[in-house]
């Protein structure tokens, strides 16, 4: 989607590379929300991005706009994750790695959920949270399956936005998640007043305790790249820490902390961490706060993120169960996104102190 125009202008500008990629995305969704307005009728204007914004050529400004029309024949939460992927192409490769920024498609988004649907998570009434929304692959389906039949537009968006969370440390991604959820409401309570923000701009490491024990339901993908251990906010996360730290180890603590007693935590990451000194505090923590409902694991190294090779798995845990029975499955992607599902068998877990036995 991206062309050689605006490759030649991030060249030309290597020291502004980053926010010249947030303006770009930026002039593509406001272009967008204009088509958008006139397709739902709604009154909202798009909101504020309260960054530093660079003001684009004419050329760049008129390959935003094709974009933006591109964009305008999908789905909202479709359109908002190729605008995500615009953003990371457009990003340094340094910046993402150094960020483990790596964005969920929609398709594994929408299985996670369904799964987790049929395992019990009642949308209806649940409280959920993405703690790393990125570009709001997890948060724009959610809006969906949470909606409330029956409601006026403004009961609608006042529930969901009751019950919806997203945290989001890079300030443009967290203003692009929030733009995808307007994008949902909008299309299904177009004449209510404009949300309340949802999708907090801030680090989710960092996040008060006020936030803590109050979800039925915890998704994402978060960020993963090793850390320096000086870096690990040894109060909260010191006890699932052993040796190299990783981002989505403390991710994983968190999103134990933000579940209530009953919640489910549900995340796609890395599989490392079934196995190996490194994780061995992570899993002793996970063994005595939940049990281990499915791993479901990718058959591929490839095809899953955009432009990244790495073993992954969904796990999904639950902090009221207390069986050792685990249901195992691979997942494949196919070129065009679709997945397929194979059911491997029904497991016991024995955690040791240094792997995860699957017998």
């Amino acid at each position: 989607m991206l062309s050689s125009v605006v490759y030649k202008h991030l060249a030309q500008s290597p020291e502004n590379e980053v926010d010249l990629a947030r303006s770009y995305c930026l002039a593509v969704a406001r272009s967008y929300w204009k088509s958008f307005r006139l397709k739902t009728g709604v009154s909202w204007t798009i909101r504020r991005y309260s960054g530093l914004v660079i003001g684009l050529p004419p050329d760049l400004r008129k390959e935003a706009y094709g974009d933006a029309l591109r964009l305008s024949q999908m789905a909202p939460d479709d359109a908002g994750y190729q605008l995500a992927i615009q953003y990371l192409k457009l990003l340094p490769t340094t910046y993402r790695s150094q960020n483990g920024v790596y964005y969920t498609p929609i398709k594994i988004a929408e299985r996670m959920i369904a799964d987790a649907a049929d395992r019990g998570v009642d949308f209806q009434t649940a409280r959920a949270i993405d703690p790393a929304s990125g570009g709001s692959a997890f948060l724009g389906p959610l809006c969906r399956v949470m909606r409330k039949e029956g409601l006026s537009d403004q009961a609608l968006v006042d529930d969901l936005c009751s019950r919806l969370t997203g945290f989001e440390i890079d300030p443009f991604a967290a203003w692009l998640s929030q733009f995808v959820v307007d994008c949902e409401l909008a299309m299904i309570a177009p004449t209510a007043l404009k949300p309340p923000l949802i999708v907090h701009q801030c680090d989710a490491l960092q996040v008060s305790n006020r936030f803590f024990g109050t979800y039925d339901y915890v998704i994402g993908n978060p960020p993963y790249g090793r850390i320096p251990a000086d870096d690990v906010p040894v109060e909260r996360y010191g006890d699932i820490v052993s040796g190299a730290p990783n981002l989505y180890q403390l991710f994983y603590k968190l999103a134990f902390l933000l579940a209530n007693d009953h919640g489910v935590v549900h995340l796609l990451t890395p599989t490392g961490f079934l196995g190996g000194q490194y994780f061995r505090a992570l899993r002793a923590y996970l063994e005595a706060h939940a049990s281990a409902v499915s791993f479901d694991f990718f058959v591929r190294r490839t095809k899953v993120f955009d432009e990244v090779q790495q073993e992954l798995v969904i796990s999904l845990f639950d902090k009221s169960q207390s069986t050792k029975s685990t249901d195992v499955r691979s997942i494949d992607v196919a070129p065009d996104g679709a997945l397929s599902l194979t059911p491997i068998g029904t497991v016991h877990l024995t955690w040791s102190r240094n792997l995860l036995h699957l017998s």
